[in-house]
């Protein structure tokens, strides 16, 4: 690697003198000294891109990127070490020039001409065309050099001590980067058999539901600061605090979550015009992600989820609500007050649901709300099929979508379906109208309690998805 190097930075000078004085078969140095300063600024810019590609293609990081940063990162002690620089050598010139002047008046004329001396006596050069004389002069000339050799050592030590730090930080990287992997793969099966079977006779490929952090611990024998670390740097991999059980009165377990990440805001899988399942609230509930994401592979359905953002974040940046939101109903995408995010959230809703297709809302529901809800808009209290802003037109599938949900939630699950609406949905800022306004599609809201998301039985959980998509196939697909 280093002598193509090489013979890519000798190819490069010597376009750049060709370039000059064109081809000849002898070049002077006078020639090669002469290019000026704007041919090699170009000529060395070129050679950073070509070091550049090259370590791409072998993945490495090129050592001008890292010098770069070296640069970068150090420059504020570099700029404080020149400035010191700076000062101790004016401070010499003038300290020689006052010791010296009267004993060698031609060679210290002025503090100016003794600028060089001292130039040279603090890189501890000593070219020797000019020297002190006097033994005073003598004494100031030994300090001086022995300060010069601890000031320029300042800079080489600084840009060593950050070589070592950079390459530190790549290696670290390269590290974390194999362990964020090993926890993506850690997703890509459930643990019990029989979960696996379901789901493999399901023909679906889903990410596990949750994954707990001792196990992480355990399994792939990392500590808990390399866990956090690759989750920390890795798009696609959360860490959150739960409940481990109904009763917990605190959250006392930190499980780890899978979700895709396609999107600035989230993920977004395009599989079938005719179904859309979008969740808005994944960030905000354990399994609420998971949840919706096995019910479209389940439906072969496309999925739009907004996996960041959440009006109760603690980042301020990321406080947007996407279930509800002002935008909706004015529909002023292009001010600057709506951020890029929610921008390309409504592109993709537009883009992704087809007219007369279905789309189904997916939220959870707190321990105190009914098993499973249903709502096509409305106001709170309505029935979910009866009211003045309904998002679902064909009343002759959903109702009987309706009773035989039911029917199959109480026989199957010993849960209940509640046809009242728990919140009011018939506001123009709600997604549900706003998709229902700009795509023409049939938007039906279901609501699952958090008691099926998060503590129950893994195998009745799939069941439970599979019992969904079953309903709809049956009854809203036709």
């Amino acid at each position: 690697m280093k002598g193509k190097e090489s013979h890519h930075i000798g190819d490069l000078i010597t376009c750049a003198v060709v370039e000059e004085y064109g081809a000849k078969d002898n070049y002077s140095f006078a020639d090669i000294s002469a290019i000026t300063l704007d041919q090699l600024k170009r000529w060395l810019r070129l050679m950073k891109e070509n070091t550049s590609t090259m370590s791409t293609h072998t993945h490495q990081v090129s050592t001008l990127q890292i010098f770069r940063r070296v640069l970068i990162n150090r420059s504020d002690e570099l700029y404080i070490t020149i400035i010191i620089m700076l000062i101790l050598m004016f401070f010499s010139a003038s300290m020689i020039y006052f010791l010296e002047h009267k004993a060698q008046p031609k060679a210290f004329s002025s503090i100016s001409s003794a600028l060089w001396w001292a130039a040279a006596a603090l890189t501890t050069v000593g070219y020797g065309d000019i020297y002190p004389i006097t033994v005073a002069g003598k004494v100031f000339a030994a300090l001086i050099a022995i300060c010069g050799i601890g000031m320029f050592a300042l800079p080489t030590s600084i840009l060593g001590s950050g070589f070592i730090e950079e390459m530190e930080k790549i290696k670290q990287i390269k590290q974390t980067n194999i362990h964020a992997q090993l926890i993506k793969e850690a997703f890509e099966i459930e643990n019990l058999i029989r979960v696996r079977n379901f789901i493999k006779e399901r023909g679906v490929k889903v990410y596990r539901k949750s994954i707990e952090l001792s196990t992480l611990q355990n399994e792939l024998n990392l500590s808990t600061d390399e866990i956090y670390q690759a989750i920390k740097r890795t798009r696609g991999l959360r860490l959150r605090n739960i409940h481990s059980r109904e009763e917990s009165v605190f959250e006392d377990m930190v499980i780890a979550e899978r979700f895709p990440s396609q999107r600035s805001y989230g993920g977004l899988i395009k599989r079938d015009d005719g179904v859309t399942v979008i969740n808005t609230t994944a960030v905000s509930e354990a399994a609420v992600g998971h949840f919706s994401s096995v019910l479209a592979a389940m439906l072969n359905a496309n999925y739009i989820s907004n996996e960041y953002f959440n009006a109760g974040a603690l980042i301020k940046e990321r406080r947007h609500n996407f279930s509800s939101h002002s935008v909706y109903s004015e529909l002023n995408f292009e001010s600057d007050d709506v951020i890029s995010e929610l921008k390309e959230f409504a592109a993709d809703l537009r883009t992704t649901i087809k007219p007369k297709s279905l789309v189904i809302l997916f939220f959870s529901a707190a321990k105190s709300r009914p098993d499973v809800t249903l709502a096509t808009g409305g106001k709170r209290g309505d029935k979910c099929y009866d009211h003045d802003s309904p998002t679902f037109d064909d009343l002759s599938r959903l109702i009987p979508f309706c009773h035989a949900f039911n029917d199959r939630l109480s026989s199957e699950f010993q849960q209940s379906l509640s046809e009242e609406i728990p919140i009011n949905d018939h506001s123009p800022k709600r997604i549900c109208q706003f998709i229902r306004q700009e795509t023409g599609a049939d938007v039906l809201t279901l609501r699952v309690n958090i008691k099926t998301l998060r503590w129950g039985d893994i195998e009745v959980y799939y069941r439970f998805i599979d019992a969904i998509s079953d309903m709809v196939r049956l009854h809203l697909l036709k």
